[in-house]
């Protein structure tokens, strides 16, 4: 009875041994895993490459007549354009108009005097009064420091002094950057990839109109864009020749995309014509001719566009200005604000909407 007894104590001592033990670890279950979808992904369908747009380049040209950086028989005395130079810097005289200058891709001027150091005898004139302008060489730093390209020699003044302070002018132009404007002479100038001819030229009658259309051909065939920049016609009157009226309009025919005169010293107006733009007369600018000229003047900014290199079209804007803005000629022009009434009458004038530019 006893052994039985022990025997069944040693099987509860066992079963409570085994019920004490503590189960072993196990990893937490993870969650299942979701089977990746088969198939192909829907996407956006690729976009097909767009074809680049045209390629539009502008070129801005800036134009203005009658530049007389000097005075009659080369006199310093007060008041004239050379006393003036005397006792201001060269930049001094087209620093109200630079900001237009150095902002455009070329500028064009006529260069009305001779610019020499040489004490040279003035030619003979048959005309009654007749003047003779020259300024001393250094006169020339003045087209350079406003933001000038180009200035005609192509006119009857740049000759007053003979040949020698003809091309003491062409040499000074020369040193200071400036590209001298020759009579007949195509001037070649690249903008943006693009070739701009430019012919200045004396144009005082058919017979001189008659040598310029087969030179305006050749340019054409050379150049991008082809201007044409005479000098020549009555003076002091607000109607042009009718001479120069065919001649100018025969330049555009001939292929030329700008025709822009001067000599008159006023303002002419301008015309659509064909597919070109004529401006018969620019009038005078800084004009070292008068201390009291006419007080109305003008920029013309002509915009020609291109597409893909190929010419398309020019558009034009008047830019009213002033010789001078003190009671006589500082041989400074001013921009004319458009708060100006002044600013309407000149831009009235060159559209033909008024018989003068002034009052």
């Amino acid at each position: 009875m006893k052994k039985i007894r022990a025997l069944m104590l040693i099987l509860l001592a066992a079963l409570f041994c085994a019920c004490s033990q503590t189960p072993a670890e196990t990893e937490p279950p993870t969650e299942p895993t979701v089977p990746a979808e088969t198939g192909t992904t829907e996407t956006e369908p690729p976009t097909e490459p767009t074809e680049p747009g045209p390629e539009v380049t502008e070129i801005v040209m800036s134009f203005v007549g009658d530049c007389l950086l000097g005075s009659d028989f080369g006199t310093h005395k007060e008041g004239s354009y050379n006393w003036y130079a005397d006792n201001n810097p060269q930049s001094y005289f087209f620093s109200g108009v630079e900001s237009v200058f150095k902002a455009d891709d070329i500028t064009v001027v006529d260069c009305e005097s001779a610019l020499t150091d040489q004490q040279l005898a003035p030619i003979y004139k048959e005309e009654d009064p007749g003047y003779w302008y020259y300024g001393p060489t250094e006169n020339a730093q003045a087209f350079a420091l406003g933001g000038i390209d180009i200035a005609s020699v192509a006119n009857n003044h740049t000759g007053d002094y003979g040949q020698p302070g003809y091309l003491d002018t062409i040499a000074a132009l020369e040193a200071v950057g400036v590209t001298p404007g020759i009579d007949l002479q195509p001037i070649y100038k690249e903008v943006k990839g693009l070739t701009v001819g430019v012919l200045c030229c004396n144009c005082w009658s058919t017979y001189h109109s008659s040598k310029i259309i087969p030179i305006i051909g050749e340019m054409r065939e050379q150049a991008d864009l082809v201007v044409i920049f005479p000098h020549g016609g009555s003076m002091n009157d607000y109607v042009p020749d009718a001479w120069r009226v065919g001649s100018y309009r025969d330049f555009i025919d001939a292929g030329a995309d700008l025709v822009i005169g001067d000599h008159p010293h006023v303002l002419q107006p301008l015309e659509y014509y064909n597919d070109g733009i004529i401006v018969y007369c620019l009038g005078n600018f800084c004009y070292g001719g008068s201390t009291r000229p006419e007080n109305a003047g003008m920029i013309f900014s002509a915009t020609a566009t291109f597409i893909d290199g190929v010419f398309d079209s020019v558009n034009c804007e008047v830019i009213p200005c002033y010789l001078y803005t003190t009671p006589r000629n500082n041989y400074k022009p001013e921009l004319i604000p458009p708060t100006d009434p002044a600013y309407n009458r000149i831009v009235e004038f060159m559209y033909g909407l008024r018989d003068k530019p002034i009052e």
